[in-house]
């Protein structure tokens, strides 16, 4: 009957203190939380978070980050803009080639037969 007081104890210091202290934190960045649902999911991401951190040296943080740009197609619009980005760089590479400038006017100008 101990250990059920104090989860009982522990309980209510949880929802009076450190859920409202969440919230708050969560209110201060603009993540709104608009269901019990959505609460109970990031207060199991935390506490996750904080399990792992204290017991390993990856990164928790960053291999979330990973998962939840793979669940909602993130990675693969990052992907494509990393892929735009050195098409980009390259065209300008070969724009100011002057050897490739100059094949390229030779072969505009090549008449045709």
């Amino acid at each position: 009957m101990g250990n059920d007081e104090m989860t009982s104890e522990q309980l209510k210091t949880v929802n009076a203190i450190y859920v409202p202290a969440f919230l708050e934190k969560c209110a201060e960045r603009g993540h709104e939380i608009t269901s019990e649902d959505d609460l109970q999911g990031l207060l199991e991401i935390s506490a996750a978070y904080k399990m792992s951190s204290a017991g390993t040296k990856r990164s928790t943080i960053k291999e979330a980050s990973a998962a939840l740009k793979r669940a909602t197609g993130l990675d693969k619009m990052e992907e494509q803009e990393r892929k735009d980005e050195q098409i980009k760089q390259s065209t300008a590479r070969f724009a100011n080639n002057e050897g490739i400038r100059a094949a390229l006017a030779k072969l505009l100008v090549q008449p045709k037969e």
